[in-house]
């Protein structure tokens, strides 16, 4: 046990580490312009820095470092490759193709040694005229082999870039085709649409993956039993093979594009990813009522603290029956008489599945906040609410138009229903969640038949006229967007 002498000299040398890192990032020159890096932390937070191009990667530390909850010593790790960026690297981060790239903070605890690096393009012999550079201490863990030691100045990380074809009518079974290999995770993916034409859409960028991402897992829901929060289903045909590509599917989309399934169960996720034993009754039973109807939910509700109507009581015991439940409920047993319904359909069920899923992501647990706690406020903070979305719009409008086609549209943004509100999100991001930082908003002086938003994904960008001469205008051309079934990438 430390004393609490030590615990107060190690929370002090703490914060003076962070305030050295944010001395020496406030007294450099802030660009305007240059390489776009987007940090996520431990405690899924994400935020994002623009750094001059000449800048090093000691910079990026610093950035990063900043963080209320850094710790004296930490790593960055581009996910897409498993590359832990060095601190004292000397190259120019122009040379490292980290432009609006994801990179993955771990805070690292007073004396414990950063994780092995991964064998990768970074790293080769140094060559013979260059020293060799003194072993580091402590040791790596031995679950890793030891890398070879660097040059004094490695060459810039490039990674394997492949580009895929996904066709609109075909989302879920390309995907699991591409991600069918492992090799996939040490790709940077690019994504390409094909429309129900065979013509390629355009449009280039991140906002791209997010769809891709996105169109996924909305695909996926086919696939699952379940309401609000769903459960995957064992089918013909879909063997373990398949499910471990869809668990790849799943860590790649949050790693390069903040992008997770709203509509999976908790339970399902918190249990593959932390282990059945961190799944508690508490969370069983919230996910049990997100996974039946709204209808049910309100009578489970009602029943747990035992306050249902005595007319309902048939329709309990139906509902507990589907679920394989056959004792007569009463107030002594109805806790537990749904933690068992609650277990065998959310964790028995798909427990195939779910151990699939294990063998991929135990791999990339670093990947994801580190407790139940902070991956269960990570997916409050990506869920949409029309008060936030709005709080995320972000214009200058110059004129008396600009500043009332704005209003119109927040206006708009807070009367949508939820499921608009995904569709709104989908069309100018590329995600139905919040995975981004802010969405701009620019206005062109359009009138007539050419009028219409106009969606950037990858900006995000909205690009909206400001000639609506009523909110219904605006809202009416917004309403024939959102409500085509699909909509497609049509500029770049």
């Amino acid at each position: 046990m430390r004393s609490e002498e030590e615990v107060r000299i190690k929370e002090r040398r703490r914060q003076q580490a962070i305030e050295d890192r944010k001395k020496i990032w406030e007294s450099r020159a802030a660009p305007t312009e240059g390489i776009t890096v987007q940090f996520r932390f431990p405690d899924g937070s994400i935020i994002r820095h623009i750094f001059h191009s000449t800048e090093k990667v000691k910079d990026m530390y610093n950035a990063a470092g900043m963080h209320d909850s850094a710790t004296c010593q930490l790593t960055l790790q581009i996910p897409s490759t498993g590359v832990v960026l060095e601190e004292t690297e000397e190259v120019d981060l122009s040379d490292l193709n980290l432009q609006r790239s994801t990179i993955n903070v771990s805070w690292l605890e007073e004396n414990n040694p950063p994780p092995a690096i991964v064998e990768n393009l970074l790293l080769r012999p140094p060559p013979s005229r260059s020293p060799t550079p003194p072993p580091r201490s402590p040791t790596p863990p031995p679950r890793s082999p030891t890398p070879p030691p660097r040059s004094p100045t490695p060459p810039p990380f490039v990674g394997e870039q492949r580009r895929v074809e996904i066709h609109r009518s075909n989302v879920f079974t390309d995907m699991v085709d591409v991600f069918s290999n492992s090799d996939v995770m040490n790709q940077q993916l690019s994504f390409d649409f094909i429309n129900a034409s065979g013509v390629a859409e355009k449009g280039v960028g991140l906002g791209l993956s997010r769809e891709a991402y996105t169109a996924f897992w909305v695909e996926f829901e086919e696939y699952c039993d379940g309401e609000e929060e769903r459960i995957p289903l064992v089918r013909a045909g879909m063997t373990c093979h398949h499910w471990q590509a869809i668990a790849r599917i799943l860590v790649k989309g949050y790693m390069d594009v903040g992008v997770l399934p709203l509509s999976l169960s908790k339970v399902f996720l918190i249990s593959t990813l932390f282990g059945l034993e961190a799944v508690s009754q508490g969370l069983l039973l919230e996910s049990l009522f997100s996974f039946v109807s709204e209808p049910e939910r309100v009578l489970l509700k009602a029943a747990l603290s035992w306050t249902q109507e005595e007319e309902d009581q048939d329709e309990l015991m139906d509902i507990l029956s589907r679920f394989g439940i056959r004792k007569i409920p009463n107030r002594e047993n109805i806790r537990q008489l749904l933690l068992d319904a609650a277990s065998k359909e959310l964790i028995q069920k798909p427990a195939y599945i779910a151990d699939a899923f294990r063998e991929i992501l135990s791999s990339y647990t670093n990947s994801f906040p580190s407790s139940v706690q902070l991956f269960l406020d990570a997916l409050i903070t990506i869920k949409p609410s029309t008060k936030r979305v709005v709080s995320l719009l972000r214009a200058n409008p110059e004129t008396v138009d600009q500043r009332t086609t704005f209003a119109y549209l927040k206006q708009f943004v807070r009367a949508m229903r939820p499921d608009m509100l995904e569709k709104f999100l989908r069309f100018v991001t590329g995600s139905s969640i919040i995975c981004f930082e802010e969405i701009q908003v620019s206005f062109s002086d359009v009138h007539g038949l050419l009028r219409h938003p106009i969606a950037r994904t990858c900006g995000p960008l909205l690009e909206i006229p400001s000639s609506y001469a009523s909110y219904s205008e605006l809202r009416s051309e917004f309403n024939a967007i959102l409500n085509k079934d699909r909509i497609e990438f049509s500029i770049i």
